[in-house]
Order: structure tokens, then C-alpha cells, then sequence
């Protein structure tokens, strides 16, 4: 596992049930789990550009796509 992967590896189990708690509040609960999953693959694609401190990044993303795409 290449610095990349391991970094969003740990990225993933460490705030997956904050992602996922601030998002089931903000969003139908079917489209809960989806919304969590959209914002992961953000962090996978910009992974180099999450700050050190990753939750605050990770819950404003979260926040954009509930937006954007779910109109919360």
C-alpha cells in the first residue's frame, strides 16, 4: 500500500461515522449512505490536498454535495 492509500485508508476509519452522522441529518436517510460514499471519493481524488486536521475538510464537503445534490 503505496502513503496515498494508507492515508485515506486511515482517513476512512477514522471519520466514517462522522461523515456519516453529520450526513443522515441532513439528507433523506436513503440517500445517506450514498452522500457519505460521494464524499470519500472526493477525498480520494483530492487525498494530497486534505489538510492535517481532515474533519473539519471531510464535514465541509459533506455539507456541499447534501447541497448540491440532495437539497438539504
Amino acid at each position: 500500500m503505496d502513503e496515498q492509500e494508507a492515508r485515506f485508508t486511515r482517513l476512512y476509519e477514522t471519520y466514517y461515522r462522522n461523515v456519516f452522522g453529520y450526513v443522515v441529518l441532513r439528507v433523506a436517510p436513503h440517500a445517506a449512505e450514498d452522500v457519505t460514499g460521494e464524499v470519500f471519493t472526493t477525498a480520494w481524488r483530492k487525498i494530497d490536498e486534505i489538510p492535517e486536521r481532515a474533519l473539519p475538510w471531510l464535514l465541509g464537503v459533506a455539507r456541499n454535495l447534501a447541497r448540491q445534490s440532495h437539497g438539504a
